[in-house]
This record gives C-alpha cells, structure tokens and sequence, in this order.
C-alpha cells in the first residue's frame, strides 16, 4: 500500500516561510525566563480560562 503523503512541513523548513497573525504584534515576545515559568505552569495547572 503507497504511504499517503503529509501535509506536515518539514522541521528543517525555513522561518520566513511562515505567515504571522498580525495579532502577535499587539504582545510583546516573552523573555527566556518568562517563557520557561509559563511552560512550567501549564504542566503543573494545564491550560484553561477562568470564567
């Protein structure tokens, strides 16, 4: 049976082949250490919204 070909991009593709949502620009880029106490929080809690 042929394999079906992937619609997912190669992980050696090039940055400036992606398309931005122009949102991101309304945030600012979290620090290095920012990002790592987000990723740690949302392994401890999850992600989830408070109502």
């Amino acid at each position: 049976m042929p394999r079906k070909q992937s619609n997912i991009k190669c992980h050696h593709q090039q940055v400036e082949e992606l398309t931005y949502h122009p949102y991101i620009f309304l945030f600012p880029p979290l620090s290095p250490q920012e990002f790592q106490n987000l990723r740690a929080d949302i392994v401890i809690n999850g992600q989830f919204s408070n109502p």
